[in-house]
């Protein structure tokens, strides 16, 4: 008789001990996927600003240019974080959803990173292109040349090539924003307080 009362309540504490390690697993996800998510929301949202000033920039081109050249760095740094954020922690912090069912994270958060990759390349082209097209046609500046008005028409159409790529960005940082919050509130909502009860 107590070898099967011990046996029981070796079992009950296995089980319990089980449950306890599964809860802290569960846990420890939990806040390295809101950590990531709430990190890539933030940092999303640093880029939607940075290409809304851009915007503003080339809306009131050529008297904000000096705006343009200075937000450029800043756009670089955030596209270094969330490049990082992406490769380095991506594959941990979704490791959550092995726990638990995401009604967020779906096909549009895949099907979307392909589009803003096109759309930042294709925005880089016409960056590299707006460049190529000032300097020249600042060299142009202080000469009575022909060129002059051929080089200031690439100036336009290439600033507004790249107001087109910054509306994409930015219709497509909205979705990606929006999808990270939901994400984070998803896991705070899912990941019952029960977890946290050992």
């Amino acid at each position: 008789m107590t070898f099967i009362i011990t046996l029981y309540q070796d079992n009950v504490k296995f089980k319990r001990e089980i449950k306890k390690q599964t809860h802290l697993r569960i846990l420890e996800k939990a806040e390295k996927a809101v950590g990531y998510h709430f990190t890539y929301y933030t940092k999303l949202i640093e880029m939607q600003k940075v290409f809304e000033v851009m915007s503003a920039a080339l809306d009131e081109y050529p008297n904000k240019a000096d705006g343009l050249e200075a937000i450029l760095p800043k756009l670089q740094e955030v596209s270094a974080i969330i490049s990082k954020l992406q490769n380095d922690y991506q594959i941990e912090a979704n490791s959550i959803f092995l726990y638990i069912e995401s009604n967020v994270f779906n096909d549009w958060y895949d099907n979307k990173i392909e589009y803003l990759t096109s759309c930042l390349v294709q925005f880089k082209a016409n960056q590299n292109a707006f460049d190529e097209s000032l300097a020249q046609y600042q060299q142009y500046v202080n000469m009575e040349w022909v060129q002059q008005g051929d080089a200031w028409k690439s100036v336009v159409k290439y600033a507004g090539n790249m107001q087109l790529n910054i509306n994409d960005i930015l219709t497509i940082l909205k979705g990606y924003i929006q999808t990270s919050k939901d994400i984070v509130e998803e896991i705070r909502m899912k990941v019952p307080k029960k977890h946290l009860v050992i």
